[in-house]
């Protein structure tokens, strides 16, 4: 008996112990200030710790709710000091966090005792207009680059590059997770115009992978070249910050259009609480099945009031990339017959368009997401949005909605084609919803928004199929199907293949048990309970 008992304490004592898969502040192998400093000497980027100035404008991300604290940041200006920077985290076994822009809404790019690479500060910008790969040419960017720059940079060369519609997003995320747009519906996803991608893995190594395959050059200076494109498959949807460091993409060049005609109707849900906008809903979920490609952009849905009388906006923000047929602009006149107030408004360039559109710089919301295809905007779909947005509003919370417009050309590329969810190509519609709440909440307050948010999240996939990785709920159960579906396995299997150990890994990313930390403990009880199992039957 007296046995047993010790050795349940020392399984109990290296449950403890082996429960962090890292090193961490104050163990043995954590680097001194010595090494670190001697480290931060050989950047051409610098280290930054907790509460210096530098630390706290780029340690930030745009959701408040996710604060994280690493116990320093590389601010990398080069690809080699990333290459270093993941050899020195290796060295020590130092959890890594990659940052380029810091909108995950779920705190994929930060943790608490680790050290993150940020990218914020590689922003250049290079262009080759006789590519070879693409005829309209190619732009390459680094990941630290805003598309607000890289638009503008785009339309000096007389280009339009396909982007993000909020003008803070950096291609990194955004790209690696799919990537619709304002214009997705004529120019497909952002995976869809990738031409090249710049990595480093896991060694430290440099690789360049691309449609032909894949090339590796090592830290002795050895190279090697594979036709194997498995890993640009899998850069295609598949997420960042799990495969290794993307540092530069080249995407496709298009020509501009003649012009973008943005049109704008904006409607209520409720005016003196009776409903008045539930016909105009219908008729615009009805339309956007057999919407003709050239237009794109958002549906929009805010569960506050106007005014005292009106309730909830209804917001048709859409771009018609092109000069506008009357055909086209006929399609619309089931929901501008019905609009009090729209407008037709027209742009010279895709660029002028663009920066007609801002993007709040922080946010506090609990997001969620399930793909649309227009037969699931339900009665009862309509009836769940507009009920939950005036009782929700009732509580001190708003909800809202945005959904993003796809289909058209994104239905194009085949589901295997890349890694994005299936659902991605046969969907309609991109919808994003959240529940927001004062930042200065008790915590008994942020608990129960956060529940009740994480049901609305529930309610909502049940109307649609899989979920937008970029823009997922923070609790879910089955993340991989959620975000990846038939092809998550393959995934894994490239994962497997680029980084073995899983040193790279973030909340829900692929071969990620949901966070670091949770994945070592999980295996760890289930090692120690085989184990305990095995002495105490001898």
């Amino acid at each position: 008996m007296g046995c047993r008992i010790q050795l349940r304490v020392l399984l109990v004592t290296f449950l403890v112990a082996a429960a962090s898969a890292y090193c961490i502040p104050d163990d043995e192998c954590w680097p001194s200030h010595d090494e670190i400093n001697s480290f931060g000497n050989t950047l051409m980027g610098g280290i930054y710790f907790q509460g210096e100035s530098v630390y706290d404008q780029y340690v930030k991300t745009k959701n408040g709710r996710v604060e994280k604290h690493p116990v320093f940041l590389v601010l990398v200006q080069t690809t080699a000091d990333v290459q270093k920077s993941v050899r020195f985290a290796r060295k020590f076994n130092i959890s890594l966090a990659i940052q380029s822009s810091g909108h995950g809404f779920i705190g994929r790019s930060t943790c608490d005792d680790c050290m993150q690479i940020n990218l914020g500060a590689m922003k250049e910008i290079t262009f080759d207009l006789f590519s070879q790969r693409n005829q309209d040419g190619e732009i390459t960017v680094q990941s630290g680059c805003s598309w607000k720059d890289i638009y503008e940079e785009a339309d000096t060369h007389g280009r339009v590059v396909l982007g993000g519609s909020a003008h803070t997003v950096s291609p990194g995320g955004y790209t690696l997770g799919g990537g619709h747009s304002p214009v997705s519906r004529s120019l497909g996803l952002a995976v869809d115009n990738v031409l090249e991608f710049e990595m480093v893995d896991v060694d430290g190594n440099l690789v360049k992978s691309t449609a032909g395959g894949t090339d590796i050059k090592y830290e002795n200076g050895t190279t090697a070249t594979s036709s194997d494109a498995d890993l640009f498959w899998a850069l295609r949807g598949g997420g960042g910050g799990t495969f290794g460091v993307v540092t530069k993409f080249t995407f496709k060049l298009h020509q501009p259009p003649s012009q973008v005609v943005k049109f704008f109707c904006g409607y209520a849900m409720t005016y003196n609480k009776d409903v008045i906008g539930w016909n105009i809903m219908k008729t615009f979920t009805g339309l956007i099945e057999k919407m003709p490609s050239k237009w794109g952009g958002y549906m929009i849905l805010v569960g506050v009031p106007v005014t005292a009388e009106i309730f909830g906006p209804i917001l048709f923000v859409l771009n018609h990339y092109g000069a506008l047929t009357e055909e086209d602009k006929t399609y619309l006149e089931p929901i501008y017959s019905q609009c009090p107030n729209y407008t037709f408004t027209e742009y010279d360039t895709f660029y002028a368009y663009e920066e007609t559109i801002t993007d709040e710089e922080f946010t506090w919301m609990y997001i969620f997401n399930t793909f649309m295809s227009a037969n699931n905007f339900t009665d009862e779909w309509l009836k769940f949005v507009f009920n939950e947005m005036g009782t929700r509003y009732s509580t001190g919370a708003a909800f809202a909605c945005t959904g993003a417009l796809i289909g058209g050309k994104v239905k194009e590329v085949g589901t295997k084609e890349t890694a994005v969810h299936p659902a991605f190509r046969s969907s309609d519609v991109s919808l994003t919803c959240g529940l927001s709440w004062p930042e200065d909440s008790s915590k008994e307050l942020n608990y129960y928004y956060g529940m009740e948010a994480r049901k609305l999240g529930e309610k909502l996939q049940t109307f649609g199929n899989g979920v937008y990785m970029n823009e997922p709920a923070a609790d879910l159960e089955h993340w991989q199907q959620d975000f990846w579906g038939s092809n998550y396995d393959r995934l894994y299997e490239i994962k497997q293949k680029w980084d073995p150990d899983n040193f790279l890994t973030c909340r829900y990313c692929v071969g990620s048990g949901g966070s670091s930390s949770l994945q070592a403990a999980v295996a760890v009880v289930i090692a120690v309970n085989v184990f305990m199992t095995m002495m105490l039957k001898m």
